[in-house]
């Protein structure tokens, strides 16, 4: 899953407004402190990468969808959106990919990276 960057309870840091300055990490756009670029809406024009969905500002397209499916581990919506959840991981939740993923999905975190 990562590039992006991990707390230390193993949630994966986002941000839901286009970073300034972006760079980007194997299709991935990354805001100057590693936080991952997301967006729960789909604006239309979405492309496929690596099996993830990004609308056509380069945010990763998630959701709070059921899950339908794993690929890798990684929990998946029906239209394609990864799965995400905004709660504190327990301790006996696994790492797939460098993050935390729970029964609702990876877990994610709006703080900001120290």
């Amino acid at each position: 899953m990562k590039p992006g960057a991990v707390d230390a309870s193993g949630q994966l840091y986002i941000v839901t407004v286009a970073p300034s300055p972006a760079s980007a990490l194997g299709g991935v756009t990354l805001s100057a402190k590693g936080q991952v670029f997301t967006s729960a809406t789909n604006t239309g024009g979405t492309v496929a990468n690596n099996g993830f969905r990004f609308n056509s500002d380069g945010s990763l397209l998630t959701s709070g969808a059921a899950i339908t499916s794993y690929v890798g581990g990684l929990p998946f919506a029906a239209d394609g959106s990864l799965v995400v959840q905004q709660a504190a991981p327990a301790g006996t939740d696994p790492y797939v990919g460098g993050v935390r993923v729970g029964a609702a999905g990876v877990f994610v975190t709006t703080a900001v990276p120290p």
